[in-house]
This record gives C-alpha cells, sequence and structure tokens, in this order.
C-alpha cells in the first residue's frame, strides 16, 4: 500500500465530508433566496393593488374592504387595514388554537412591508387615469394576473404570509380545501361585504365596480394556474428540491 493509499484509508470519514461539503453552500444562502422570492411577491402584490386602483373600475378584492370601511370611518386607509389585518391574524389563533405558531405573528410585519411597497409603486405609476375602458379592463386583468403570481412568491417560501393569505392557510388546514377555491369564496365574500356596507352607511358603491368581481373571480384562477406552472421549479430553486440519486451499484 502507497502512501497516498495509506493516508485516504486512514480517514473513512474524509470521503463523505468532501462529498457533503457542496451541500453547505446551498443552505447558506436558501434563506436569502427565500427572503428575495417574498420580497418579489409583496412587491408585485403592490404592484397590483395599484393598477387596479388605477384602472377606475373598483379596487381589488383584498382592498375593497379596507377602503370601504376608511370611507365609513373617515380614516386613513393604511391604519384601517393594518387594523383589519390584524383582525383577520386574531382570526387565524381563533380558528387553529394550539396549532398556531408564534411566529404567525410576524405577519403584522409583513403587512406594514407591503403597506410600503404600496405607497412605493403608487408613486411609480402617478398617472392620469386611462380614458377609455378597454384600457382600464386591460389594468384591470393585468392585475388580477399579478396578485395571483405575487401569492404564489409569498406563500412558496414558507415565511410569514399576507394576513389574508394567513387566514385562508387556517382554513385549508382545517377544511382541506383547495388553496384556490378558499382564495375565490374569500374575495367574492369580501367584496359582498364591502358593497353591502358601503350601500348602508354611505348609500352609494364605492370601490366596488364590474372590475373588483371580476378580479375576485379571476385572482383565485390566476393562484391555481400559476401555482401548476411554476410551483415545482421555484420550490426547487428555494429549497434544491431534486429527483432522488438512482442506488448504488452492488
Amino acid at each position: 500500500m502507497n502512501k497516498h493509499e495509506h493516508a485516504v484509508s486512514s480517514q473513512p470519514g474524509a470521503a463523505q465530508a468532501d462529498a457533503a461539503q457542496p451541500a453547505r453552500y446551498p443552505l447558506k444562502y436558501r434563506a436569502v433566496r427565500r427572503s428575495a422570492c417574498y420580497a418579489a411577491g409583496l412587491l408585485l402584490l403592490a404592484l397590483g393593488v395599484t393598477l387596479s386602483v388605477k384602472s377606475d373600475l373598483g379596487v381589488s378584492p383584498v382592498s375593497s374592504l379596507p377602503y370601504v370601511l376608511s370611507g365609513i370611518l373617515r380614516r386613513d386607509m393604511g391604519l384601517v387595514t393594518a387594523l383589519l389585518f390584524f383582525v383577520y391574524v386574531l382570526a387565524q389563533i381563533v380558528l387553529l388554537k394550539k396549532e398556531f405558531h408564534v411566529t404567525g405573528l410576524l405577519q403584522i410585519a409583513a403587512g406594514v412591508l407591503f403597506g410600503m411597497f404600496v405607497s412605493f409603486t403608487n408613486s411609480l405609476f402617478a398617472f392620469e387615469i386611462p380614458d377609455t375602458y378597454f384600457l382600464r379592463l386591460l389594468f384591470m386583468l393585468l392585475s388580477a394576473a399579478l396578485i395571483g403570481f405575487s401569492h404564489v412568491l409569498v406563500l412558496t417560501p414558507g415565511l410569514a404570509p399576507q394576513p389574508p393569505e394567513g387566514l385562508m392557510l387556517a382554513v385549508q388546514r382545517k377544511t382541506r380545501f383547495k388553496l384556490h377555491h378558499i382564495k375565490i369564496v374569500f374575495d367574492c365574500g369580501s367584496v359582498a361585504l364591502a358593497a353591502l356596507l358601503s350601500l348602508v352607511f354611505l348609500g352609494r358603491l364605492t370601490g366596488v365596480r364590474e372590475g373588483t368581481a371580476l378580479s375576485a373571480l379571476l385572482v383565485g384562477v390566476m393562484l391555481g394556474f400559476f401555482q401548476k406552472l411554476c410551483g415545482p421549479a421555484l420550490r426547487r430553486l428555494l429549497f434544491d428540491e431534486k429527483a432522488a440519486p438512482p442506488p448504488a451499484p452492488q
């Protein structure tokens, strides 16, 4: 046995350590990739909300209820949104009970970050409302696609979801319904409640128009579509999911 063979045989764990070494780097940067994906999702979600407002066909379903409540209470929409999101977190605690993890409270911080992104996208798109119905409808359709895709980016990393999505995930855990079906019901319910409150307390429909109802139906569909289209590849990117290697020859 030469010296080289003796050195290798005298360190039985060396080969295993060397084989495991490359895996340390994906683990080191995995949190960065997940955080970047999450932040990008929140930014695209804010952009989708901004486009729905700019379309002037009604705000997005997730924003319809805080928009109407802010008009009724005559308070800033950002404050009303934060309070409503806090209620959504409380609803999760009631629904999940002991299954609710304390890290779920990070959803409140996510809501604050989302509000900052909304302010940013509103400043970027400070233009006049399109003067043709076709362009307004196009803005609304693009908004629905962006919001649906953004939900995939926000939910896949497994970090703190937005409080509305956190509530939907809690319902999914308890009912086992598909997430995009829950999303459709949640959005339609929010729009219906916003319309009812608007008519009762304001005497007119505010922020709720045909585009809001259209978005309520389309966002859930877009979510399901992008989950199937991008979900597997995105999970491989974020979590280094790979096919199992073939068995070693005997």
